[in-house]
């Protein structure tokens, strides 16, 4: 498979193979493909925990042009087209998610576990891509007042979107739990499934499926680039990342950041530098949060910090929208970040300026 395409990296997140399916699967391609027109290109990479994901870069610039051919009232009627059929599409999950918090897993057979996540799954997709748009126009257009009015638009869609993921993670894990205790497994190795190797597992308890996992947790690629969505592990994945080379979290910088300002104010405090979930008990209150990007389950930390920077995102991100929410110094989209910071750092953070400066190292 010999492939060499430039990738447009989209963030990095401390998540795992399950909770990435819905977000680069076919089904998700196809529903923005009838939306737009334009059919998206996708690979991701896991590693240690940590997920990168991105868009084949050629794949998108057909849809930039689309944007930035028309007028810019042109424009803002698009991105409405876009974040209304989010929120139709929004409506159908939150209703399920509602069904299916008031389920006691315990007692649902195999074949209505298998039915109810496949019906999750089978709306999830069509959700996310919207979402990704709203990352696209922050990575396009990386200037705050650029395309503003765009979004403004669609920011909100991306809120309401994090908080049904925070909904469907809780059940999901509920779910998985149960699956976990009746198969007598670890629950994590679940989550090294993708949803249709998960609901084949409860249908024909083969455990076959489970073989994958081992691997998985060194590496995976995931990615549409041989035409159809494909899990990759061992080798093959450790080609296709050589071969697409995505690119990482950047290089060392000795004393100032800068990024963009997503909530203002100035604070000096120690750094704590939060990569993965086995990370948040070492957070302490007034820390400096310091994370390639957060999202829902970092909302605890994020209240007991005095200051969150962020590598990736823009004016659209979660972090961003926290902060904001939570009037905490919030400076996102600094290059460099996970690179330059370490635990112990005392920084002066200048979220009205976007500067981030190291006043001494630990």
């Amino acid at each position: 498979m010999a492939i060499k395409s430039k990738v447009t990296l989209l963030g990095i997140w401390n998540i795992l193979i399950e909770d990435t399916w819905a977000w680069f699967c076919d089904e998700m391609v196809e529903h923005f493909l009838k939306l737009t027109g334009r059919r998206i290109g996708v690979f991701t990479y896991h590693k240690d925990e940590l997920y990168y994901g991105c868009f084949i870069s050629r794949t998108l610039k057909p849809l930039r042009e689309d944007l930035e051919k028309i007028s810019a009232l042109e424009q803002q009627k698009y991105v409405r087209v876009i974040v209304d059929d989010y929120y139709r599409q929004a409506k159908i999950l939150e209703s399920f998610l509602i069904k299916l918090a008031k389920i006691n897993f315990k007692k649902e057979s195999d074949q209505r576990l298998a039915n109810n996540l496949k019906k999750l799954f089978f709306i999830w997709p069509k959700v996310t891509m919207q979402i990704w748009y709203a990352v696209l126009i922050d990575i396009w257009y990386p200037s705050p007042a650029d395309k503003l009015n765009l979004k403004q638009i669609i920011a909100p869609a991306r809120d309401h979107c994090g908080r049904l993921h925070e909904k469907s993670n809780l059940i999901e894990k509920n779910i998985y739990t149960e699956i976990a205790r009746r198969f007598k497994i670890d629950v994590k190795q679940i989550y090294y499934l993708i949803p249709p190797e998960i609901i084949r597992l409860i249908r024909t308890r083969d455990p076959k499926i489970l073989k994958t996992v081992e691997l998985r947790m060194k590496i995976c690629v995931a990615t549409n680039a041989s035409g159809e969505y494909t899990v990759y592990d061992g080798a093959e994945a450790e080609g296709l990342v050589k071969q697409f080379n995505p690119p990482t979290a950047g290089e060392r910088k000795e004393q100032v950041l800068k990024g963009l300002v997503a909530c203002p104010g100035k604070v000096r405090g120690r750094v704590r530098v939060i990569l993965r979930n086995g990370d948040f008990m070492k957070f302490k209150k007034g820390e400096v949060l310091v994370a390639l990007q957060t999202m829902v389950h970092y909302i605890p930390i994020m209240k007991l910090s005095s200051a969150i920077l962020t590598e990736f995102g823009g004016l659209t991100s979660h972090a961003a929208i926290v902060g904001r929410e939570l009037k905490k110094p919030c400076i996102v989209g600094i290059p460099n970040l996970i690179a330059s910071l370490k635990d112990g750092d005392l920084v002066e953070v200048d979220a009205d300026k976007g500067v981030v400066k190291i006043l001494k190292r630990k």
